[in-house]
């Protein structure tokens, strides 16, 4: 598998400290949610280095005192961002070696901050969450196409931030033999037994 295999040699984006004020902090700004009245649907604008902005849509969902929020990365986004690549060489290369693969954000949030990997949420051991999360959850997901095809997840990526941000976050990937701009993405929450949940995703 392309994505993961590249990934691993990721750097990640966490910030140094937890701070009750984070408001000059990015990573917590852009996906931090802070209550019940600041979760709602929007549309997010992506701005890549080169100026170049990239409208997708960003969908949660709250059950009980969790919240789950999805978001498409459209695949030169993922590219420069995840993958930390800027040359335009490089980008046009990885674009044509990606086609049709297709890269959705999804998050998992407790209200009040509390880490859900703890037995507080999950009927099952620290360790085993986190191992959960990091390769069965795959198994959770699938996507239905503008064309009413399914896709099964070929897999995940658990960004550990060893509980520097309050949210846990996956790399959910799919591959489809054409370029996917739409799709309901399916989530079948085995991990904290909240039931089945949809979310309706593209980009512009």
């Amino acid at each position: 598998m392309i994505l993961v295999g590249v990934l691993f040699s990721c750097k990640k984006d966490t910030p140094k400290n937890k701070k009750s004020n984070h408001s000059n902090n990015e990573y917590y700004d852009d996906n931090l949610i802070y209550d019940d009245n600041n979760f709602k649907d929007k549309t997010k604008t992506l701005t890549l280095e080169n100026g170049k902005e990239i409208i997708t849509n960003k969908k949660t969902h709250k059950i009980g005192d969790i919240y789950y929020t999805a978001t498409i990365l459209p695949i030169e986004y993922y590219i420069r961002k995840n993958l930390k690549l800027q040359n335009s060489d490089s980008i046009k290369y990885y674009k044509n070696k990606l086609k049709g693969e297709k890269v959705v954000q999804f998050e998992f949030q407790q209200k009040d901050r509390k880490d859900l990997l703890s037995r507080d949420f999950t009927s099952t051991d620290y360790e085993t969450a986190v191992k959960y999360m990091a390769f069965t959850i795959k198994n959770d997901f699938y996507a239905i196409t503008a064309k009413g095809d399914t896709i099964k997840s070929k897999g995940v990526l658990f960004e550990r931030n060893f509980k520097l941000a309050p949210f846990k976050r996956i790399l959910v990937y799919f591959k489809d033999d054409e370029e996917i701009n739409e799709l309901q993405l399916i989530y079948n929450d085995n991990l904290f037994e909240n039931g089945i949940l949809k979310f309706n995703l593209k980009t512009q």
